[in-house]
C-alpha cells in the first residue's frame, strides 16, 4: 500500500521519500563500514561533529527530493539556508537530518538515523526516520497513520516486509516506574529538567 500526502496540487508519495533515506543510508554505510581514519571528522561553528558521511547523505537527499519535487524547498543541517524572510513564506518545505547522531557514528554504536520530514506552515505533515544499521524505517503521512518498515530477511533484502501500523504509547505521568529514554550523547540539559520538574508535579 502506498501512502500519499496531499495539499491543493501538492502530492508526495512516501515511497518516493523512502526510498530516497534508504538510498542515504547506503552511502552513509560505505563510510561507516571503511577506516574512521578516511571520515574526515571536521567541527562546525557549534563545535558538533561533521564526517564525509553527514555530506554524502546529504547530497543524496538533496539530489533526489529536488529531481522528484523541484518546487519544495529543502531546509537541510548540511545546506546553507535562504533568509528567514523568505522562507518564513513557504507553504511547504523539506527539513532535513542527513545524518542525526553524527556522534554515535563516530562511536561505532549503530544509533544514527536519516530524517527527513515534509512541513506545511511548519507542522508536519510527512515524515522518515530510517535507521541505517538495521534497515528499519518508521515513516508517517497525515491522515493514514505511522507504520514501521523492517527489512527483509529474503537473502537479498529486496523486498520488505509488511508494513507495521505503529502508535504512541499513551502514559500519565503519575504512572509507576515512569520511564524516559534519551540520547547518550546529550544527556541532562532543559528537556531532563523539564520532565524532572514535571513529575514531581503530578505527584503534588
Amino acid at each position: 500500500m502506498t501512502h500519499t500526502y496531499r495539499d491543493g496540487d501538492v502530492a508526495v508519495d512516501a515511497e518516493v521519500v523512502i526510498a530516497c533515506v534508504v538510498e542515504a543510508a547506503s552511502a552513509i554505510l560505505q563510510i561507516y563500514d571503511a577506516d574512521d581514519a578516511s571520515w574526515g571528522v571536521v567541527s562546525k561553528s557549534d563545535e558538533s561533529p561533521l564526517t564525509k558521511a553527514d555530506l554524502a547523505a546529504n547530497a543524496v537527499i538533496c539530489e533526489r527530493l529536488a529531481k522528484a519535487y523541484p518546487d519544495i524547498p529543502i531546509v537541510s543541517e548540511e545546506t546553507k539556508q535562504a533568509p528567514y524572510d523568505e522562507r518564513r513564506g513557504w507553504r511547504h518545505c523539506w527539513c532535513v537530518d542527513p545524518l542525526d547522531g553524527t556522534k554515535e557514528f563516530i562511536k561505532r554504536n549503530g544509533q544514527f538515523t536519516v530524517n527527513v520530514a515534509l512541513l506545511e506552515a511548519g507542522t508536519p505533515v510527512l515524515g522518515c526516520v530510517h535507521v541505517p544499521c538495521t534497515g528499519e524505517t518508521y515513516f508517517a503521512v497525515k491522515g493514514a497513520g505511522a507504520f514501521l518498515r523492517r527489512k527483509a530477511d529474503d537473502g537479498d533484502g529486496a523486498t520488505p516486509a509488511a508494513d507495521e501500523a505503529i502508535a504512541c504509547a499513551k502514559f500519565s505521568w503519575t504512572d509507576p516506574n515512569l520511564v524516559v529514554i534519551g540520547s547518550r550523547s546529550h544527556k541532562g540539559g532543559a528537556a531532563s529538567e523539564a520532565f524532572a520538574w514535571k513529575k514531581a508535579s503530578s505527584k503534588r
